[in-house]
């Protein structure tokens, strides 16, 4: 178990320069004990090594050198090398020669190897206070530092398609990789659009009668609801470039700035879900 020192640290989603060289020993310490033998036929698993730097470049576009002191990585590029790393560790099980009489891993369990990489390195997110976790290879987002990590679907959603939407928008929201964080955008916006059509085929009368049913004579709340949805309208449509990519629309590349979108478009979905009956 590791020793948590860190955990009366503010929790930060700017991967530290201690998290980095903790996370590096770790690969050291794995390939030192011949967890990645098997794919790599090497003890040390970083670029110095022509098989690992090759397979780098393939999969990641950039190599990662151990003893560098020059190397700085983004938080999308460490995130990308615990994937990276996570495709091919596996625990040696048995130990034999090689042709020299060197010592050599020679079988391996590719899942036990997965599951003790998965835990070590979330142990260290946790020490580190760093809100991602490794799932299945990929890395998440546990949620906003300050808005909290509990979205999900926790009311019921009869149309099929428009709950594919929700939960897609979700599961990519939480990705730490900012492409994957506007596809979860783009898909919450497309839940909002199939949510204004569940009432009629004309989407305006559509609209009208799903705000009629969720204010329930309360024209104020009525008018707010239906201005929301006109400025998230723009948003989506003329202001960014969630939906369209015509050349007059601005790419968002600001994960604060996705987070706060995404945040607004799901808080009235809900809202109109948990008062409108489909």
């Amino acid at each position: 178990m590791i020793y948590r020192h860190n955990k009366n640290k503010k929790v930060t989603s700017i991967i530290s320069k201690e998290f980095y060289n903790a996370f590096k020993e770790y690969i050291k310490e794995l390939g030192n004990k011949g967890y990645f033998y098997e794919e790599f036929k090497s003890f040390y698993p970083f670029a110095e090594q022509e098989i690992v730097k090759s397979k780098m470049v393939q999969e990641l576009g950039f190599e990662f050198y151990y003893d560098s002191q020059k190397q700085s990585f983004s938080n999308d590029q460490i995130c990308s090398l615990i994937e990276f790393y996570f495709k091919f560790v596996s625990e040696p099980l048995e130990w034999g020669k090689d042709e020299r009489g060197w010592d050599i891993p020679i079988k391996f369990n590719k899942g036990d190897g997965c599951y003790k990489y998965t835990c070590r390195i979330n142990e260290l997110f946790e020490n580190f206070r760093h809100p991602y976790r490794l799932v299945k290879g990929e890395i998440f987002n546990t949620g906003s530092e300050v808005l909290g990590n509990s979205l999900k679907l926790d009311f019921e959603i009869k149309d099929k398609e428009l709950k594919e939407f929700i939960g897609l928008a979700i599961n990519k929201f939480y990705r730490i990789h900012i492409e994957e964080k506007r596809i979860g955008l783009e898909k919450i916006v497309d839940a909002l659009e199939r949510l204004k059509s569940l009432k009629d085929s004309d989407k305006k009368k559509s609209i009208d009668k799903i705000l009629n049913e969720v204010s329930k004579g309360n024209n104020n709340l009525k008018e707010i609801l239906n201005n929301e949805l006109l400025e998230l309208n723009k948003i989506a449509n003329e202001k960014y470039m969630i939906r369209h990519t015509e050349k007059d629309k601005s790419s968002i590349n600001d994960p604060e700035l996705i987070e706060y979108l995404f945040y607004r478009y799901f808080n009235i979905i809900r809202f109109i879900l948990m008062k409108f009956k489909e």
